[in-house]
């Protein structure tokens, strides 16, 4: 048998059948007998088919951010060689046209028959849709048999941006400084980041978190960070809070978000006059004081920083103080004291009302005024007061019983001075009494002044007071001089007297000398023979006078 055509393996009705020819041959004698054989021709294959590409060109795009070891997405790629065995093994290799060395790995890398080609990323590195080199690679796969290219399919690979970028800001913190003192709405700063993505992947926006974020606001969009409307009440205050420590966020339109740390510094103003630490303050004190007891301090307290005077206030008296400066303060420590005795006749409704100003050191300084109370309470338990120190009087001595002598008077602190009473408390001897209403003392009945023997009398009265807790005493002195009255009579030494003379003592000889006393003050006796006179003999027998012997004229 020989065949009338060429044989080709790849035939489809050979291919469909395996490979095999399947036909009758009949062979027939001349008399008609004839007999039929099954013959079967196996046709082998040679290697006569290149392997083919199902595409001639494919354009793949594929995401940045793929990862190493994956596929090419819709990737269809079919590489087949007609031939059978041996005869349809090939070989598979990428050759670079342009950026595409080592980016990409071809599987398998040999192949028989039919066989779907995968191109994997072999380094997600080098694809970057941000970089012109990087975006796109332009590939040949090349299909060889015994080393030698017979075919082959063209890839682009386009890279389709990914948001594999996260927002980048320059730094990883930020620190602002702003005054406590700004309204809101006060443009702090503008802080941005770059996002290297395209699109919605490169649209960022901005948020800020963290204690004490709402007291500013941030344009999400712009990236301006902005003092918060609070309301009433300022937002920031450096006595409050001096620094902010905030998350400062930029996300993309991927989601990815970055994030640093923001400082914002709240810079001092003297914005807060001294506070006083009450609203008022009020001592009583007793009339006659000279201090304070407990010392009385008043204390404010300004909140304001180091900058702005550290807290130290000053304190002065700016009103009510008396025209001889009663009261005095002590400038840093705010203490008050009595500069003299205070009364409670000084001032109309018995209080002083000082007005007492706290300045702090800030620049420009601030103030604080508060009312300081000082009560002078009256001594409700204090004794009488005489008018005088001590009191002086000189009566005759021959005063009768009932005579006045002097009228003392005191008066009662307490404003009580009807209800004042008197008393001689020592001195008098019986000699005085005293009116205990009045004060007045008079010689008391039955007194026995004599100049002579007690000249002065030191009288001690008391003036008692009518307290209701206490009965308050003083006293005084009364010197009560006695004033000489010449009520004594002289008084001889002897009762009598005897003298015996001659008669014929010569005329004018002294006879006898008589003495006499006088207790009165300054007396001056005169002494005189007075009748009437009597003369008697030796034997006692009175002597008659007569005209010759006239006796009474005989001594003088």
């Amino acid at each position: 048998m020989t065949s009338k055509v060429s044989l080709d393996r790849e035939d489809p009705l050979i291919l469909n059948n395996g490979g095999l020819y399947t036909f009758s041959i009949r062979a027939q004698e001349k008399d008609g007998q004839a007999t039929v054989s099954q013959v079967t021709v196996v046709v082998t294959d040679v290697d006569d088919q290149r392997p083919v590409f199902s595409e001639n060109e494919i354009h793949v795009t594929v995401l940045e951010d793929i990862a190493d070891g994956t596929p090419l997405p819709g990737l269809n790629l079919v590489v087949s060689d007609g031939d059978v065995g041996e005869n349809a093994r090939f070989s598979l290799h990428i050759e670079d046209i342009f950026g595409s060395k080592g980016v990409f790995s071809i599987f398998p890398e040999t192949a028989v028959g039919r066989t779907p080609v995968i191109i994997k990323v072999a380094d997600s590195s080098r694809l970057d849709f941000e970089d012109p080199d990087s975006s796109k690679f332009l590939f040949k796969v090349i299909a060889s048999e015994g080393g030698e290219p017979v075919s082959a399919a063209v890839i682009n690979v386009t890279v389709a941006d990914a948001n594999d970028n996260a927002p980048v800001f320059e730094s990883s913190s930020c620190r602002y400084s702003v005054s406590e003192s700004v309204s809101s709405g006060y443009l702090i700063n503008t802080l941005l980041a770059n996002d290297s993505d395209s699109g919605v992947f490169g649209e960022i926006r901005y948020s800020l978190k963290g204690f004490g974020a709402e007291k500013f606001r941030v344009d999400d969009i712009t990236g301006e960070i902005f003092v918060a409307n609070c309301g009433q009440e300022m937002c920031l205050d450096y006595e409050r809070q001096k620094t902010y420590s905030l998350t400062y966020s930029a996300t993309d339109g991927g989601g990815k978000i970055t994030s640093v740390n923001i400082f914002i510094d709240i810079l001092d103003e003297n914005d807060n006059a001294p506070r006083f630490s009450r609203r008022e303050y009020r001592r009583t004190v007793d009339e006659g004081a000279a201090a304070f007891d407990p010392p009385l301090f008043v204390k404010a307290t300004d909140d304001d920083g180091e900058t702005q005077g550290g807290g130290k206030v000053f304190y002065t008296i700016q009103e009510g103080n008396t025209p001889d400066k009663a009261f005095f303060i002590e400038p840093i420590n705010g203490e008050v004291s009595i500069q003299r005795p205070l009364s409670y006749i000084d001032t109309p409704t018995s209080t002083y009302t000082l007005t007492v100003r706290a300045t702090d050191a800030g620049e420009p300084t601030r103030q604080s005024d508060i009312r300081v109370y000082i009560t002078v309470g009256r001594d409700t338990n204090r004794p009488p007061r005489f008018k005088q120190r001590e009191y002086h009087a000189n009566i005759p001595e021959d005063s009768k019983a009932g005579t006045s002598i002097l009228q003392v008077s005191a008066d009662d602190p307490d404003g009580d001075n009807e209800a004042v009473t008197y008393a001689l408390t020592a001195g008098a001897r019986d000699n005085f009494v005293m009116n205990a209403t009045s004060g007045e003392i008079t010689v008391a009945k039955g007194a026995s002044l004599d100049r002579d023997i007690t000249p002065s009398y030191l009288l001690v009265v008391a003036a008692i007071d009518s307290g209701s807790q206490t009965r308050q005493t003083s006293t005084t002195t009364v010197t009560v001089d006695l004033m000489d009255v010449n009520n004594k009579a002289p008084k001889f030494s002897q009762e009598s007297y005897v003298k015996y003379v001659s008669e014929r003592l010569p005329v004018g000889e002294s006879v006898l000398t008589v003495s006499a006393v006088d207790l009165d003050l300054d007396a001056n006796l005169v002494y005189e023979i007075t009748r009437p006179v009597m003369a008697r003999d030796k034997t006692g027998v009175a002597l008659l006078p007569s005209s010759t012997y006239d006796y009474f004229g005989a001594f003088r």
